[in-house]
């Protein structure tokens, strides 16, 4: 199976490609011929697209719809000219949904994820090729620069101390993402659905900040802030259950990443 991941150089399709070494990795941005030609090439003979190029921390609405939203139609316009047999994985975001686990309405989201909604939209109104989209809990990406449990766990580590806050998450460890998007690849029951990837136990980041003091003798700095909301920690994992879930414990990998930290 030929699978093309998009954004390679980002943290999940860096992971990704270690850990499927025969993925092609491209990468991509928006009016950027060179890069297209590259993506287009690769597309007669391609059996999957791991969509994940994207712009995280984009300025203004306009900035992400550039980056995200219309680089995604781009992508989409290209694989149903060229070869619609070719399964889409893209990849949106949890952020789009509410607690109620409904869609937010456009004046609560945030800039990022009103372009992968619209995302969403466009692959599943325009496209007439098999899309499967992909939301992921909070990802543990095992890099204090991108998440919140990666740097306490780095502050742990480096400085002997740390700062958590009630709050809960849903944690899902790169490795996990990666195995799951595998999982998906080719899988035609997921054909035009889409999937919120979860683990369905949430943690408080004070549970694992008590469990790296325990453990590792650090000092525990533990405040509770008015403005850390409880937001996107309770899934349906029913799409998980169907696809089979991968089971793993969130402190393997905490103690994992501890070890790799010097």
């Amino acid at each position: 199976m030929k699978v093309i991941f998009t954004g390679s150089r980002g943290s999940l399709g860096r992971r990704y490609l270690k850990k499927y070494p025969d993925t092609i990795g491209v990468s991509m941005r928006y009016e950027d011929m060179e890069l297209y030609d590259n993506f287009r090439e690769q597309l007669s003979d391609c059996d999957v697209v791991i969509h994940a190029s994207a712009n995280l921390n984009p300025s203004s609405v306009e900035e992400s719809i550039r980056d995200n939203t219309l680089l995604t139609i781009d992508m989409l316009r290209s694989v149903e000219k060229i070869n619609r047999s070719i399964q889409v994985i893209l990849i949106s975001s949890m952020s789009i949904m509410g607690k109620n686990q409904n869609i937010k309405k456009i004046d609560n989201m945030t800039d990022y994820a009103i372009s992968k909604y619209m995302m969403e939209v466009f692959s599943r109104k325009f496209y007439k090729i098999p899309v499967t989209v992909v939301r992921f809990s909070t990802l543990f990406y095992e890099d204090h620069e991108k998440d919140g449990l990666s740097r306490i766990i780095y502050n742990a580590k480096k400085k002997e101390k740390m700062v958590a806050v009630h709050c809960k998450r849903d944690f899902i460890p790169i490795e996990i993402a990666c195995s799951y998007l595998n999982k998906l690849c080719g899988n035609e029951k997921w054909f035009g659905k889409t999937i919120n990837i979860a683990s369905g136990v949430p943690i408080d980041m004070v549970d694992i900040g008590k469990y790296l003091k325990k453990k590792y003798s650090v000092l525990l700095h533990r405040t509770e802030l008015p403005s850390f909301e409880d937001v996107c920690h309770k899934f349906d994992t029913s799409g998980v259950e169907e696809l089979q879930r991968i089971e793993f414990d969130i402190y393997d990998f905490i103690d994992n990443y501890y070890d790799t930290i010097s």
